[in-house]
């Protein structure tokens, strides 16, 4: 989100990050690396994979943080940079690199360097919502959802009542 929108941040994770914070209730557990678009977390939330002795499979979990401002109180966009990592918080607002991996194909996209940024999220308290996982082979649910979302180009999308209903019965709900 940007502008005068309420400032989210999207990121994928391993499960094992996941799980700690789960237990610990501590944010640092899942703040590292880069946080940014939805569209840049579900492209890694998709393409990410690990790899074992039994070959590859999917095992991460996508998160969002949903402050409790607007993105242009909390982003100093001048402080987008075309390379490196992303700096830390400058003057308490977020500072970010400029990206080009994003599933909605939308412009000018930056992430925030989470591990450089963590006391400034700590202090903004943000609410920290699990969006989907995989365990093992990718679902038909979460397939069908990332469509949906690239059909209504938001995420999680409103859906219509046979939307959700088709969701439902790919969940097992």
């Amino acid at each position: 989100s940007g502008g005068n929108k309420v400032l989210r941040i999207y990121r994928t994770t391993h499960r094992e990050s996941w799980n700690k914070y789960l237990i610990t209730k501590d944010i640092k557990n899942i703040l590292y690396g880069h946080g940014g678009s939805l569209g840049q977390a579900l492209d890694y939330f998709y393409k990410s994979k690990n790899s074992n002795e039994f070959g590859p499979y999917y095992d991460n979990v996508l998160f969002e943080l949903k402050f409790n401002s607007n993105a242009e109180n909390l982003i100093d966009y001048n402080s987008i940079s075309s390379g490196g990592e992303g700096e830390g918080p400058n003057n308490g607002r977020f500072t970010g690199k400029k990206e080009q991996n994003d599933i909605f194909k939308e412009n000018n996209i930056f992430s925030i360097n989470l591990s450089a940024c963590s006391d400034l999220i700590v202090e903004l308290n943000p609410e920290v919502k699990r969006i989907d996982e995989m365990k093992g082979e990718d679902s038909q649910y979460s397939k069908r959802l990332l469509e949906f979302s690239l059909k209504h180009k938001q995420y999680p999308p409103i859906l219509s009542e046979k939307e959700k209903q088709e969701l439902y019965s790919l969940q097992g709900l």
